[in-house]
């Protein structure tokens, strides 16, 4: 299998040129069955958060963004380094290809539905394995470990707090391997070069599950119902007509202008921690069960790392492969 990998990755490579120097949005390695293809991102600089009306930062002359929250300060934010980063979410039949668990609640809906249910210390472990089945350096030296990563969830419970601890997680420096993105990282990401609430243009809350920029690109509450039993087929408040709540196969979306699937709605996904020390983790980029105001590139949440939910899955980069 490591070797399936290894060639995959090299084939991924092939007529691409100098790796380092690709273009924003170019695929610089195929997917594997381990993991996403994986697509260039630039390093710069950007305004980060979201505007709120007022002058004094560098969203300065623009109105405040329909559905902002206090937790979107406005600042200028720095992406040192560029990066090659997952086109999409890891998806249930990635995440046991590496694994070999089925953590999702939503299994039913198949390998090409992104993972869910995994703490941010099952994503640390799956940033390790996959790293590690693909010859590079693991980015996180870790503690002792209890429980196993993405076992320990009760039937049919939807969230719950995780079993599976690392007793201490750290950044390994100038590792090859993949990790989770910052937040600077995340938004960066996510906007792609764009300034507004989201990469897809102008952005209007109509009501509270009913953005329609958003259809094109995301599934949320508009279009994927809320967890009322986890079936609202017959919620009279959806926007949009939906078979089902839940997560839906990735990539069905379109993409934002660096290629990247999925990075609004789906499923929320984790981040590092600035600082390196905070008790909770930030998750980015709303999910299915999100309304509105919460599938934007500025909103934020913070949880505790050991949590799982349905809504919840993940991302990684990592550093450029030399050239």
């Amino acid at each position: 299998m490591i070797r399936h990998v290894r060639a995959a990755v090299f084939l991924g490579l092939v007529g691409l040129g100098r790796p380092a120097a690709a273009a924003p949005g170019d695929v610089v390695a195929a997917a594997t069955p381990q993991r996403p293809a994986l697509r260039s991102a630039p390093a710069g600089t950007f305004c980060m958060g979201s505007p709120d009306g007022r002058a004094g930062h560098c969203h300065a002359g623009r109105p405040a963004e329909p559905g902002r929250g206090d937790h979107e300060p406005p600042r200028t934010a720095t992406v040192p380094d560029a990066l090659w980063v997952m086109e999409t979410e890891v998806t249930q039949g990635q995440w046991f290809a590496v694994m070999q668990t089925r953590p999702a609640y939503f299994a039913a809906c198949g390998d090409d539905c992104p993972v869910e249910r995994v703490s941010w210390y099952e994503a640390i472990a799956f940033a390790n394995a996959l790293s590690q089945a693909e010859g590079l350096t693991p980015a996180y030296r870790v503690g002792p470990a209890r429980g196993t990563p993405g076992r320990g969830l009760a039937p049919g419970t939807p969230w719950a707090t995780g079993t599976f601890r690392y007793a201490t997680v750290g950044r390994v420096a100038g590792a090859s391997g993949y990790r989770l993105p910052t937040e600077p990282e995340w938004e960066w990401l996510a906007r792609a070069g764009t300034t507004g609430a989201i990469y897809a243009g102008f952005f209007e809350i109509r009501g509270e599950n009913d953005a329609p920029a958003l259809d094109p690109i995301a599934w949320y509450a508009g279009n994927s119902g809320l967890p009322r039993g986890y079936d609202s087929s017959g919620w009279s408040a959806m926007q949009r007509p939906a078979r089902r709540s839940g997560t839906h196969p990735v990539g069905q979306k379109a993409a934002n202008p660096w290629g990247l699937r999925d990075v609004l709605g789906s499923v929320y996904e984790w981040c590092w921690p600035e600082p390196a020390g905070s008790r909770r983790r930030p998750i980015r980029g709303g999910s299915w069960s999100s309304v509105a105001r919460e599938v934007r590139a500025a909103h934020r949440v913070l949880v505790v790392p050991a949590r799982r939910d349905a809504n919840l899955g993940v991302r990684l980069v990592r550093a450029p492969a030399g050239p």
